[in-house]
């Protein structure tokens, strides 16, 4: 059960980490237009 756990925290992480870092993305574009 923990072994799912860390698994679902450790994709959790790699999602949020995904989004984060495509927003950074999005909005330098729209400042440096």
């Amino acid at each position: 059960m923990f072994a799912l756990m860390n698994h679902l925290v450790d994709v959790s992480v790699k999602y949020v980490t995904a989004q984060v870092e495509a927003g950074a993305e999005l909005i330098q574009i729209s400042i440096h237009g």
